[in-house]
């Protein structure tokens, strides 16, 4: 894993591929302050759609982290961090571009290397890679589960929530269909011979024949 990043082609296309759908998923509600906060109010959590988000941009930051370390620039993860701020967090995410710079300026400082590190290349930094790479995939395994925990708790407290209230209903629609065969038993015992009654509810007539 490492190596890939040793490569400046891997991490451009690697963090253009992760970068993509922080631009699509606020489509389908990601940064929504509404739909978050209503459902973590209610107890559902956040929604799928911000755990994706937030995992895409969780895994820019771990990627940056590696190659910075590897080029000599322990700062480059900072760039990602910062977007992330400013794509998740209510009001800021309504500021248009910024994020867009930041992921840019990510890319860019990505790609060049640094003299020193130039100079200083296997056998100091080999190690010191590894250890970051390690430690950036338990990271990046946490926030998968942590992202896939989130996305089933929201979705099994909203299908549960949803079963209530189709039941509470059924169970309403049994009761009034119920209370109407009442009323018509009612309204024929009520009258002699022929009875008649309404099909609106709580309206009968019976009439003598």
């Amino acid at each position: 894993m490492p190596s890939l990043f040793r490569n400046t082609l891997v991490f451009v296309v690697g963090y253009v591929i992760f970068m993509i759908p922080t631009y699509l998923l606020p489509w389908l509600g990601s940064n929504s302050t509404v739909l978050n906060v209503v459902g973590a109010a209610i107890g559902h959590g956040m929604t799928p759609q911000w755990w994706a988000h937030a995992w895409c941009l969780s895994m820019l930051i771990l990627m940056t982290w590696i190659r910075g370390d590897f080029i000599g620039k322990k700062y480059l993860p900072a760039f990602p961090f910062l977007a992330a701020v400013f794509d998740l967090t209510p009001g800021l995410s309504m500021i248009p571009l910024i994020p867009t710079a930041l992921h840019l300026a990510a890319i860019i400082l990505g790609v060049k290397v640094s003299e020193q590190q130039a100079i200083s290349d296997d056998v100091t930094m080999s190690s010191s890679l590894a250890s970051t790479s390690r430690k950036a995939g338990i990271l990046a395994g946490l926030m998968t589960a942590a992202a896939i925990f989130g996305s089933i708790l929201f979705v099994s407290t909203s299908k549960k929530k949803l079963i209530g209230v189709c039941r509470t209903e059924k169970c309403c629609a049994h009761k009034k269909f119920a209370d109407k065969i009442r009323f018509a038993f009612a309204c024929r015992r009520a009258g002699s011979g022929k009875s008649s009654f309404r099909a609106a509810p709580g309206v009968c007539s019976a009439r003598k024949s």
